[in-house]
């Protein structure tokens, strides 16, 4: 039997974050991800993670030492079915590191997290995992839980199977939860679709409820765009290819659906889709940021630094901001552009400072200087390049598609997500050819500088390719990759690079869907 008297199981500290949680879930769900089956929980965000806990869940962690090894959590729920009433112990988000799985580590987790539980007066705990999870679901047996329910998952894409485990006597036998688990299972797979949507009759979008609001809201939306259409035809339209089809109201409003045939539909891609193949299972990428700057190191041409607030990080800030007095946050885990700022030594004087600022874990880098080129556009901002390569099932790599960002007004960065304006770029040539967006808005100059957008040409448009090519086939399995490159005077600098990016932007800026070039370069897309 493996040693585990260094283990120790405590309740999550303050300087153990929510994102490094997330880091042991992701690294426990490595093997599910190479078998192609994808667990939720570990593509949830620190900040998902934290929201999903409640203000009354709590969240333990295995340490080997100073290190987190393994997690597990629990919340209160409220229940009302046959095996329970009231608020029920919700145990959720166990993993342990790869290298620690066998040694009992989990079991550990759970002894504790039950011993927890019992504590506190109650008699059970629940859990529920994917029908598929069958390893996981043989484990939860041996330790005394019993199917007792199934479920689907709306918007999912798996049935779920939920288990209970009484910490005492039983107050029904095996075969009593047997028959109601598979009764109620056969009642699921009768009514509703794994995504919970029923199979027979109408899926009707309840009135008032979210999905009816988001409905409604695309309907004014494409009305205001084009006045006269009808607005009872625009929503019977909208609400059918939500139902049947998987497009959210927005994407029908920003594809102008009203005006494509049934063909011309087909071709976008959905996020939904992006989600699944290149979110999940076409997704090797680091899921931190400092992660993918080690990775990529050579494209990277200035300093950055990790900070995750533990010991020796105090030192290392101040060797830091003696040589770069004014410098770039960004959140560990950040994404849109969200939590990004620029910060002054001066103002931020320790890292009791930063962390007030950035929240958790963070990453601070070198500012980037960058050359006229770009900055002719929007100079408070990095404007940037995405150029977004994809090694198809041939192992060649090509490019997308690539857009034109930049900032505008007094943000500093580039991001669609928090304001940034958008053109789209001709691969062949390196030259942008529409106008900027922003929302709903579109520009034929930029709006700070009267740039113009089209026909400007990307400067040294072949080396930029070259490099991201490069770089992408030296990660085997990644299927796609989004690069963000600023101009500095000593060429393109990385700024970022991503491993689920966006086909919105290209698909409304050009009006095409990118399905059928997709589908020409991965034969795992189906239809």
């Amino acid at each position: 039997m493996d040693n585990t008297s260094s283990i120790r199981i405590i309740e999550k500290p303050e300087d153990i974050s929510f994102d490094r949680i997330h880091e042991i879930l992701w690294a426990a769900n490595e093997k599910n991800r190479q078998d192609g089956f994808v667990l939720s929980t570990s593509n949830l965000t620190g900040e998902q993670i934290r929201d999903r806990l409640g203000g009354n869940g709590k969240c333990f962690v295995a340490m080997d030492g100073d290190r987190p090894v393994g997690t597990m959590s629990v919340r209160y729920v409220k229940r009302s079915g046959w095996y329970a009433k009231g608020i029920v112990p919700d145990c959720m988000m166990a993993g342990v590191l790869p290298e620690y799985q066998g040694r009992h580590v989990y079991g550990m987790l759970s002894d504790h997290i039950f011993d927890y539980i019992k504590a506190q007066g109650y008699a059970l705990a629940e859990l529920d995992t994917a029908e598929t999870n069958t390893h996981a679901i043989k484990i939860y047996q041996h330790q005394g839980f019993r199917l007792v329910g199934y479920k689907a998952n709306p918007g999912g894409d798996h049935y779920s199977v939920i288990l209970v485990k009484w910490f005492g006597k039983a107050p029904y036998s095996d075969a009593y939860c047997s028959m109601r688990y598979r009764l109620k299972k056969f009642i699921v797979r009768m009514k509703y679709k794994p995504d919970k949507t029923k199979r027979f009759g109408g899926n009707a979008v309840r009135p008032g409820g979210e999905r009816s609001r988001r409905i409604n809201k695309a309907v004014e939306q494409c009305m205001a765009a084009e006045p006269g259409l009808s607005g009872a035809d625009l929503k019977r339209d909208i609400t059918d290819e939500y139902l049947k089809n998987g497009v959210e109201p927005y994407e029908f409003f920003r594809y102008e659906f009203w005006k494509k045939d049934e063909g011309k539909r087909r071709e976008y891609f959905l996020d939904r889709e992006r989600k699944k193949y290149f979110t999940q299972e076409w997704n090797v990428f680091p899921r931190n940021k400092y992660e993918r700057y080690e990775l990529f190191r050579p494209l990277f041409k200035r300093e950055v630094l990790q900070i995750r607030f533990v010991e020796g990080d105090e030192a290392l800030y101040r060797e830091f901001t003696g040589r770069h007095k004014e410098y770039i946050m960004k959140p560990a885990k950040g994404v849109k552009g969200k939590g990004i700022c620029k910060l002054s030594s001066d103002e931020v004087k320790d890292l009791g400072a930063l962390k007030e600022i950035a929240g958790g874990e963070c990453i601070l880098e070198e500012l980037i200087i960058q050359g006229d080129e770009l900055a002719v556009f929007h100079p408070q901002s990095v404007n940037t390049l995405r150029y977004v390569t994809a090694v198809n099932d041939d192992g060649k790599a090509e490019c997308l598609f690539a857009l034109l960002r930049t900032g505008q007004g007094s943000s500093i960065v580039d991001n669609v997500g928090s304001g940034g304006i958008i053109a789209l770029i001709d691969t062949a040539s390196g030259r942008v050819v529409s106008d900027g967006m922003c929302g709903q808005q579109r520009f034929e100059k930029h709006p700070d500088s009267g740039v113009r957008f089209a026909g400007y040409q990307i400067p040294d448009w072949e080396a930029a390719g070259a490099a991201a090519k490069e770089a992408h086939l030296g990660l085997p399995g990644q299927k796609l990759i989004g690069w963000d490159f600023a101009r500095t005077k000593d060429g393109w600098d990385v700024v970022e690079a991503n491993p689920s990016p966006s086909f919105e932007s290209v698909q409304v800026l050009s009006q095409k869907g990118l399905k059928p070039v997709l589908k020409e370069a991965f034969r795992g897309i189906s239809q």
